[in-house]
């Protein structure tokens, strides 16, 4: 399997240079993944009827890490949707990789979240 490093990423200044570990990223390890479908628990669309943010991770179209920013968020029963521009990082990133993570945490309680793993569909304001 191929391993993917960013341009200009020197692996012998890493911290873990000459030892075995496990390669930070890579290539197609997430893309595969078949994700589980289905509601939204009962037990947790209360977090996302109160709950103000939640925070959205995306991977990143330049160097493949972790990009994680808060968003505003509606939510009708079925699907989870935020806007963004398209001068945003956060729409670059999708159109590259469509891979994304929702995370919302109860405003009451803030151990007590619903994340949601998948795939982003990108569609025009109306």
């Amino acid at each position: 399997m191929a391993h993917v490093l960013p341009v200009g990423y020197d692996q012998r200044k890493h911290p873990n240079a000459g030892r075995s570990v496990r390669p930070w990223h890579t290539l197609g390890a997430m893309t595969k993944a078949k994700l589980p479908e289905g509601p939204i628990p009962q037990s947790h669309v209360g977090i996302l009827e109160n709950a103000l943010l939640a925070v959205v991770s995306t991977i990143s179209y330049k160097d493949g890490l972790i990009s994680t920013n808060p968003v505003g968020f509606d939510c009708d029963g079925d699907y989870v949707r935020f806007s963004t521009l398209k001068s945003r990082v956060k729409y670059r990133n999708l159109v590259s990789n469509a891979q994304i993570t929702f995370c919302a945490v109860d405003p009451t309680m803030g151990t007590r979240y619903i994340e949601i793993r998948g795939y982003a569909e990108i569609s025009e304001d109306p």
